[in-house]
């Protein structure tokens, strides 16, 4: 289900909203002759730059001109800007869907981990690698936490009006698969904890029963 839910969200957005570009070249060739016409006033003689240092900046003026362009570029114009802030609480709410989901199998795995080391404990068990893996699922948890974190970060920072909303929206679809994926990890290692506590019980149920037996 999440799977579907990313899916068609990134394929509506792309679809119906790819960027235009709307960069004059003959605005950036402006823009370049301008800097250098500033540069060539406002230096004197006997400090004019090389041509060889005018080389490197009219270098960092053509990269700043094309960092420029391409964020233009990323943007939605007036058009799929409008078009995009009439779905954007559809977009939204599938986002926070998606979010709260793996917030809350976290939660719920975090229960179980704790409610097992609270019984283990509390029974006095002693198995070898009991230590060991309770110490993995606390790693897990770490990680997992940071994935739901990064999720929910970037379902916040998303926006139709942004530097560059499709590549926002991968970058959530990108997040939340490396949170499923780190959850998975992490509920695994949970039931593996589980195993283990329940074979303790067993063999102490075991054990008071051969030792009743006996008497």
């Amino acid at each position: 289900m999440n799977k579907q839910l990313l899916s068609s969200l990134i394929l509506a957005l792309v679809l119906s909203l790819t960027p235009v570009a709307f960069f004059s070249n003959t605005a950036l060739a402006r823009e370049v002759e301008n800097n250098e016409s500033e540069i060539e006033a406002e230096t004197p003689e006997r400090n004019k730059p090389s041509t060889e240092k005018r080389e490197v900046i009219k270098e960092k003026i053509e990269t700043k001109k094309e960092e420029k362009a391409a964020e233009k570029k990323e943007r939605f114009d007036a058009n799929k800007l409008r078009v995009c802030e009439k779905r954007k609480e559809r977009f939204k709410t599938m986002m926070q869907q998606v979010s709260d989901r793996g917030a809350k199998q976290l939660g719920v795995f975090k229960a179980i981990a704790d409610k097992t080391n609270a019984f283990y404990s509390e029974k006095g068990y002693n198995v070898a690698n009991y230590t060991t893996v309770s110490k993995e699922v606390d790693e897990l948890y770490a990680q997992s936490l940071a994935a739901v974190n990064t999720t929910q970060e970037a379902k916040d920072s998303w926006s139709c009006d942004g530097n560059n909303p499709v590549g926002a929206m991968e970058a959530f679809r990108t997040a939340k698969t490396t949170e499923v994926a780190t959850l998975k990890a992490y509920k695994d290692k949970v039931r593996q904890l589980l195993l283990l506590v329940k074979q303790a019980g067993d063999k102490a149920s075991t054990d008071v029963s051969t030792q009743g037996g006996v008497q």
